[in-house]
Order: C-alpha cells, then sequence, then structure tokens
C-alpha cells in the first residue's frame, strides 16, 4: 500500500511543521494534500511558498499497521508567486515539477535530502524569514547542491582547457528551479562529453562521438576530468589511446567499429547483442544474424519496435522508414510486408530473399546523420546570404538533435521526413494563434519560409504559397 503509506507519512511532516512553526510564523500556511503517491505539504505566506514531496528509500508499512517507519527521502521546490489553493487542496499537482518563467509564479530553487529537520529549516527560512538564496545556500546545503557543485566544476575545468589552448569550454544545461536535471557538457562538434557528479568527489565522464556514447569513467577529480576531456576533445585521441591514459575507462560494445567509420555495422552489432540480452526479442536472434550476412541488406540498418523489425534508411532516424520492409514473426514463421502491398510469408530464407528483393531496388545509401547536419549549418548559411539575423540552434542539450530558430512567439522547427520530393518538413508554432506545418523540395525554400515566418511576421497562408506539399494549420 504504497499510496497510503506516502498519505500517512506526509501528514506526519505537516503536523511536525505546524507544531514546530506555530509559535514563531503564525502566519504560516500549511496544508497536507492526501493524494496517493503524490501527497504533498504546502506552506505558504505572502508570495512565498514551498512544496514537499515525501517518498521512502525502501518500502515498509508504517508503525500503525504494526511496522516500524522506513527511512524516507524528501523533495523540496521552492518558489515565488501564489499558491494555487482552493478550498483547502492544492489544484494544480503537476505544476510542482513543471517549469514557469513568470516574475510572480516560479519555482526557484529545489533540492533532495533524507534529513526532516534540514526540511524544516529550508522551509521556515524560506517562508518564514524570507531569506534570499545565498543566505539560504549557507543555512542548508542541500538546495541546489548539484547545480552549485557543477558551476565549481565548470569554473576548474574552463580554467584547465584555457591553460591548455583551447576554447572548447563547459555548457550548463538547466532548469531554474530543477536541480537534478542540471547538466554540464562539452561540445566539441563531432565529439563531446558530458560529466555527472559521483560519490565523494569522484566524477562520471561519458565520452561521446557523434551523440553516441564510446566510453566512461569514474575519474579521482577535476584534474584527471580536465586530462580525458582535453584527450578525448582536443587531441582527438583514439579509443585504445584513451584507455591507455585512463586506468578504469569502460569501452561500450562494439565501440572500435563505430570509431572506424563503420556505423551501420555498429548498429547491426549493438541490435543483435540487444535481442540476445532480452528474452522478448531473444526470437530475432536468428534472422537478424542472416540479414547482416546478406549484402543487399546491411548496408541498411534496422531496429526492433514491439514484436516487429523494421528498416531503416538512416542509423540516426528512427522515422526514416518509407518504402522500407517490416517483418512480423508469427508461430511458424515470419511476415514480410513493404510499402502495405507487397508480402511474404515463410521462414527464414524466404523472409532473407523478400527483404533483399525490397532493398536492391533502393539506389540510395544510407545516410549517417541528424536533424542537426541536415537543417543546422545549410539554413544558416541560406539566412546569412539573405541579410538575416536568424540562426537556427541545436536544442535540448547535448545528445539530442532538434534544431529550431525562435523570435517572440514564434518558432519553426525541423525534421527530414520520407514522402517522395519533399524530404524537409518545417513546424510552425505561435504561441498566441495555432500552429502549422508545411513539407519543402530545398533548403533554400525552408529558409525563405523562415524567413517569412520570423522575419516578416507571415501569416499561415502566405508561407503556405513556398511550401510543395501538404501545408496542414491545427
Amino acid at each position: 500500500m504504497p499510496g497510503e503509506h506516502i498519505e500517512w507519512l506526509t501528514s506526519k511532516i505537516a503536523n511536525t511543521l505546524a507544531r514546530r512553526t506555530a509559535a514563531e510564523f503564525p502566519d504560516l500556511q500549511i496544508l497536507a494534500w492526501r493524494g496517493g503517491v503524490h501527497s504533498s505539504v504546502c506552506l505558504s505566506e505572502g508570495d512565498r511558498w514551498c512544496a514537499i514531496f515525501a517518498s521512502p528509500l525502501k518500502y515498509r508499512i508504517p508503525r500503525k499497521f504494526g511496522v516500524g517507519l522506513p527511512r524516507a527521502s524528501y523533495e523540496v521546490y521552492l518558489h515565488v508567486g501564489n499558491l494555487p489553493i482552493a478550498d483547502g487542496r492544492i489544484e494544480d499537482v503537476d505544476a510542482f515539477t513543471s517549469v514557469y518563467l513568470n516574475q510572480r509564479r516560479s519555482r526557484v530553487a529545489d533540492g533532495r535530502t533524507e534529513d526532516l529537520e534540514e526540511v524544516l529549516s529550508c522551509v521556515t527560512a524560506w517562508v518564514g524569514e524570507r531569506l534570499p538564496l545565498p543566505a539560504l545556500y549557507r543555512r542548508v546545503g542541500f538546495i541546489d547542491r548539484n547545480r552549485r557543485a557543477l558551476k565549481k566544476l565548470a569554473r576548474h575545468l574552463d580554467r584547465a582547457q584555457r591553460e591548455a589552448g583551447s576554447d572548447i569550454l563547459t555548457v550548463m544545461k538547466q532548469k531554474p528551479g530543477n536541480d537534478m536535471a542540471a547538466e554540464l557538457y562539452f561540445d566539441g562538434g563531432q565529439r563531446s562529453c558530458f560529466l555527472k557528479l559521483a560519490e565523494g568527489a569522484r566524477i562520471r565522464c561519458s565520452f561521446m562521438d557523434a551523440r553516441t556514447l564510446l566510453a566512461e569513467a569514474e575519474l579521482p577529480g577535476p584534474h584527471a576530468a580536465a586530462r580525458g576531456i582535453n584527450l578525448w576533445l582536443d587531441q582527438g585521441v583514439t579509443l585504445d589511446r584513451l584507455s591507455g591514459e585512463i586506468g578504469n575507462l569502460a569501452l561500450t560494445d562494439f565501440g572500435d567499429a563505430f570509431e572506424r567509420g563503420d556505423v551501420t555495422r555498429w548498429k547491426w552489432l549493438t541490435l543483435i547483442a540487444s535481442a540476445r540480452g532480452w528474452c522478448y526479442e531473444a526470437s530475432h536472434v536468428p534472422i537478424l544474424e542472416r540479414f547482416m550476412e546478406t549484402p543487399e541488406i546491411n548496408r541498411f540498418v534496422a531496429h526492433t519496435s514491439m514484436d516487429r523489425i523494421r528498416f531503416l534508411k538512416c542509423p540516426y532516424a528512427a522515422s526514416s522508414l518509407g518504402g522500407m520492409p517490416v517483418v512480423t514473426p508469427t508461430p511458424s514463421g515470419y511476415i514480410a510486408t513493404c510499402d502495405d502491398h507487397q508480402e511474404m510469408e515463410g521462414d527464414v530464407d524466404d523472409i532473407v530473399a523478400f527483404v533483399a528483393k525490397c532493398l536492391e531496388r533502393i539506389p540510395d545509401p544510407p545516410c549517417v546523420g541528424c536533424s542537426r547536419d541536415v537543417f543546422l549549418e545549410p539554413i544558416n548559411a541560406c539566412l546569412a546570404e539573405r541579410g538575416s539575423a536568424l540562426r537556427v540552434v541545436q536544442t535540448e542539450g547535448w545528445n539530442h538533435c532538434n534544431v529550431s530558430v525562435r523570435r517572440g512567439n514564434r518558432t519553426c522547427g525541423f525534421a527530414t521526413t520520407d514522402r517522395p520530393g519533399v524530404p524537409y518538413r518545417v513546424n510552425f508554432y505561435d504561441q498566441v494563434e495555432r500552429n502549422a506545418c508545411g513539407f519543402f523540395k530545398t533548403i533554400p525554400d525552408v529558409a525563405t519560409a523562415v524567413e517569412m515566418w520570423l522575419g516578416e511576421g507571415c501569416e499561415f497562408k502566405d508561407v503556405a504559397a513556398v511550401a510543395h506539399r501538404i501545408f496542414v494549420v491545427f
């Protein structure tokens, strides 16, 4: 009964807070919301409020059910703004897990601790004493602990990089009031490094190539991390050389194939290894091995989706499925379809022959890349030629490939498609009105649409005039 247990634990925290703050902070409002596993405690006074969520580290039924109280962790979110309370209940619990960048309703800090005394000290200091954040940091160390430690680490690593003559510096991805989501990474273009704090003073460093994890290590401190980052990003060492420099470096499976540039073979090897290790896909292994041995097939890559094997045109784009065969296991063999109008049912040999025939008709070689490679520099070059100040940027952090461009309330997002003759899709977003999408033949056409939508402020109907296929407003 975890929901009932957390409700009980939440009530206990609320009662403790009420008892401990009644004399010193009589105007403090304390409410406990009983919502099963989403139960919480809220404290408010004026425009400041706190939300506390408790979750047992190891579930045991509390004393009221005959067993002792478990250890628990407490997640604390500090807000500035109006507490959304009506009839004694919190109306919108989901808002506590979201970030609102409004002046009066923004979450500004958070933290996690197992010490209830720290929780009591934190919430009374924030709501009752109205301490500013710097003073609160000195009072309770768990608030924004991860973000503050990453900032300190970033200063050390940036100094080391500059001293080594490098211009590749740290990037901090963070959202106000979401401490555990803060990330520190180095973007060296093709290569990148991602860092997390580990136990003690150790640092976990992931070494990436084309947003693919090839190796990781837990390093003893900032000096060792700086050395590894410089070797990987600035000196461009191989995995073998990096292993020689970092004794506890753990290489991912088949990373040597990826490093050689054989991305397609790397995809096949990792797919088969994954299928072997998962009971639901173990039956795929024999036919996957046959696919990998067949030249007409192995120049493309595949991925598994539920019980199906799907073939891709691009190793990095799970949506590049147009015109590609799909294989589904049956109790007696397999069924393969292609373009929804060709179908074959048979054993492994029959299906391999069918898939090979389907794929040998596709002349284009598999592409290796992602949205950033397709859109970022080409569109920015077109915009620069037109004298536009707009620039497409990568979004969502170090290992994602989303690219977009924004001005004011309007945004353009980009994706590739499998539609014949119109390989580029642009999504047009307007926070004030509606959204739309259109399909385009060339990058210059995409740049024209972007400039019209963002630079000139045109309407949907005007932008639709330069689209080459379906322009949908929704």
